[in-house]
Formats: structure tokens, C-alpha cells, sequence
């Protein structure tokens, strides 16, 4: 797997963290909170010569894999019901 760039990590956690209300920063700080990494981690892997671990894209995608999952299940009639 690749590495993932700086413009995709964004684009990720925007997807994942990211609507009306939370904007950049604070996504990135959701982000932060969700997996108890410090957010000047998260900040510095935003800065496009800075080095993002191998990890970041799998966890991401499985979070908003996650996230459809469970508004799909919330709906009427979904898989919960």
C-alpha cells in the first residue's frame, strides 16, 4: 500500500469527521480524540513534507465504513430493525 498524501489524509478525515459543524480543525481534533493520538501528531502528518504512517488510510476508511454502517442500520427498515 501506498503512502497516503496530505491531500487524501484531509480529504479522509473530513469524510470521517467532517460535516456542517466541524470544520477542518476540529475534525482533525475528533480524529485525535477518537484514537487517543496527540493532535499535534495529527497536525504535523498534515503538512505535506511531513512523513503519515502506513496505518492512517486503512483506519480511516474502516471508520467511515463504520459510520455507514450504522446510519444505514438507524434508518427504518435497516438491518436492525
Amino acid at each position: 500500500m501506498t503512502d497516503v498524501s496530505r491531500d487524501e489524509l484531509m480529504r479522509l478525515i473530513m469524510e470521517a469527521y467532517g460535516d456542517e459543524k466541524n470544520k477542518v480543525e476540529r475534525s482533525k481534533r475528533l480524529f485525535s480524540d477518537d484514537f487517543d493520538i496527540p493532535y499535534s501528531t495529527v497536525r504535523s502528518w498534515c503538512v505535506e513534507s511531513r512523513p503519515r504512517p502506513p496505518w492512517i488510510r486503512r483506519v480511516l476508511e474502516m471508520k467511515i465504513k463504520l459510520m455507514e454502517y450504522e446510519n444505514e442500520n438507524a434508518k427504518p427498515g435497516g438491518a436492525g430493525s
